[in-house]
């Protein structure tokens, strides 16, 4: 086994970090459709609290 080339390692983290930004993508729509299950008051509710809880982190 060769030394793998500067163009070869490049092309590698590229296609690396492109196929990380799709899983994240898909992830975030199907977190999305997860989230319009729930009804708007349940979701309002659910971002006051982790404001609350982000409030007491930084607290300490």
């Amino acid at each position: 086994m060769g030394e793998a080339s500067s163009f070869e390692m490049i092309l590698s983290f590229v296609l690396l970090f492109i196929s990380i930004a799709i899983l994240m993508i898909i992830a975030t729509r199907v977190y999305r459709g997860g989230v319009l299950l729930y009804s708007q008051g349940r979701l309002i509710e659910m971002i006051k609290r982790a404001l609350i809880v982000t409030n007491r982190e930084k607290d300490n």
